[in-house]
């Protein structure tokens, strides 16, 4: 029991430290041309509407993963944490 708890501590405290981490970086210089994608519709108010919805499979994928991992509560919710904090990331470096 007691190497469940202190994995469940390790997890979280290694949540924390990454979002401390990803919080006070700046973000890296990027060409702006890095941003010219090669679709420009908007469609449903949503500008570069293929370039966004291309990247739905990756969620529904983690989120299925998710779903399947057959761990204790306590893992998944780590693995739950820090899928949202790497989606979280994403949408910061864009």
């Amino acid at each position: 029991m007691k190497i469940k708890t202190n994995l469940s501590l390790s997890g979280f405290c290694a949540l924390i430290a990454i979002t401390i981490i990803v919080i006070t970086l700046t973000p890296l210089p990027q060409d702006l041309a890095y941003h010219r994608f090669a679709d420009h519709r908007t469609i449903l108010n949503v500008p570069n509407f293929m370039n966004v919805i291309s990247n739905l499979p990756f969620l529904f994928a983690g989120v299925y993963a998710l779903k399947k991992i057959k761990l204790s509560d306590d893992r998944t919710a780590i693995l739950a944490s820090i899928f949202c904090l790497l989606m979280c990331i994403k949408k910061l470096m864009l």
